[in-house]
């Protein structure tokens, strides 16, 4: 990585220049979704780690768990624990890098949460990687009774079972991994956006250059619909209104749109050429060109009605 930064300086950026960020976010999300960014950002704890050189893989395992123990001490967190030591991005309670971490404030549901994003390796710090968690943060919610506990990210919620005072059990819903490939596809898109926003204004965490991602790839399939339908599509990732989407397109289309989406980043990926593959992109494309024209109707349809009315 070119000039490569220490931890302390890379937290020393993030803490100084946590209001330029929250500006960028909210250039790209509007002035409506500003109190939701800045209260979710300010209430973000960024750690950014040096691992020792020469480590096993065990040494990096027990490392890692004591950074877990470190952090869970500090800032009274209880979690849910899924492959910690293989996640190099992650972050405690709203946003969930990987389906790593979920947590909330211990012992206190009504306690304002405290988010952490996690990063562990310094040589692979991306900026658009590091807006793309921030925007998991920003993107979520936690809902939570005396059995369960809710996580919504953005248009997908993670669902656990209370087993004791501190710990859960995740419930496994295909319907909601379903909603996992839009969700990470159009994340990813937001931060790019941030990213390029950041870009103008000469803000540098880690590597400047906007890296491909396996989500990236399927940019071009859906910027339209992305374009054509931001301020919906917020509403629905940020606010959790999914039922705006669905009375626009219908469920039948959703559906189509979770599909076509798995299947571009997925099996109809050119992994070598970070692209989907020639042979697959105009049948993915009209099918999300129909989703498209579905939405322009449906608002077609509602201007004349608050014409007639």
């Amino acid at each position: 990585m070119s000039n490569f930064k220490t931890a302390k300086e890379i937290n020393d950026i993030v803490h100084e220049k946590m209001p330029q960020i929250i500006e960028c976010f909210v250039e790209v999300y509007g002035e409506a979704y500003r109190e939701r960014i800045t209260n979710r950002l300010n209430n973000t704890l960024c750690i950014f780690i040096e691992p020792s050189s020469g480590m096993t893989e065990s040494d990096e395992n027990n490392y890692y768990e004591s950074l877990e123990d470190l952090i869970l001490e500090n800032s009274d967190i209880i979690y849910i624990r899924e492959n910690f030591n293989e996640i190099s991005f992650i972050s405690f309670f709203g946003a969930v890098g990987g389906g790593a971490f979920t947590s909330v404030r211990k012992n206190d549901f009504l306690a304002k949460p405290v988010s952490v994003c996690f990063f562990r390796n310094l040589e692979k710090l991306y900026d658009k990687t590091f807006f793309h968690e921030l925007n998991h943060v920003i993107m979520s919610d936690v809902v939570f009774n005396s059995q369960y506990m809710a996580v919504r990210l953005g248009i997908k919620t993670n669902k656990f079972q209370k087993i004791d005072e501190d710990s859960y059990k995740s419930i496994y819903d295909n319907d909601e991994e379903k909603r996992r490939a839009l969700n990470e596809v159009y994340t990813d898109y937001l931060a790019m956006k941030v990213y390029e926003v950041a870009k103008k204004q000469g803000f540098e965490l880690g590597e400047g250059k906007a890296t491909n991602s396996a989500y990236s790839c399927a940019f071009e399939l859906l910027e339209e619909l992305f374009e054509d339908n931001s301020e919906i599509l917020a509403d629905c990732f940020l606010n959790g209104n999914i039922n705006r989407l669905l009375d626009q397109i219908g469920a039948e289309n959703f559906d189509k749109l979770l599909e076509v989406t798995d299947k571009a980043i997925h099996e109809e990926q050119d992994y070598k050429n970070h692209r989907i593959k020639a042979e697959a992109f105009d049948g993915l494309k009209q099918i999300v060109d129909e989703v498209c024209n579905s939405i322009a109707k449906k608002k077609n349809e509602e201007d004349i009605d608050y014409i007639l009315d």
